[in-house]
């Protein structure tokens, strides 16, 4: 015996979407499409960790004053430099054009010192761009 069946029409037009889907997806891949170039801000926050400690990923944050930090540095290539009260625990950087850029985030001393840096090499900036909560070991 033979039984002839047929695929719903819904099912036959699921397919044909998801196959347009794949094959729009392989052309903007393919094209270069996919970075926006869409203005950006980084946005982020800190955490002072003593160095002495023993498992830095993990340990309590220090307040500012007590460990010397003044202000917190953030630098976006070498032309957009920003400094924000080390209390304020968390900033956003004004925009800057979409583009890769050597980000990093410094703690600096009453005087303007520094103290410690952390660095993001090859950043692409665009849109709200989140470092996390970045953990700065200070003495």
């Amino acid at each position: 015996m033979h039984f002839k069946t047929r695929t719903p029409t819904s099912i036959r037009l699921l397919g044909r979407a998801g196959a347009l889907g794949l094959g729009v997806a392989a052309m903007l891949s393919a094209s270069g499409c996919g970075r926006a170039d869409v203005p950006g801000s980084v946005i982020f926050s800190w955490v002072l960790v003593k160095a002495s400690n023993p498992n830095p990923d993990n340990a309590p944050g220090e307040d500012c004053k007590q460990v010397g930090v003044d202000k917190i540095r953030l630098e976006i290539g070498s032309k957009n430099i920003w400094d924000y009260p080390c209390a304020q625990n968390s900033a956003q950087s004004q925009t800057v054009a979409a583009d890769t850029y050597h980000v990093r985030v410094s703690a600096l001393g009453l005087t303007g010192n520094l103290i410690q840096s952390k660095e993001f090499p090859q950043t692409y900036v665009f849109g709200a761009t989140k470092l996390g909560a970045v953990r700065l070991l200070v003495p």
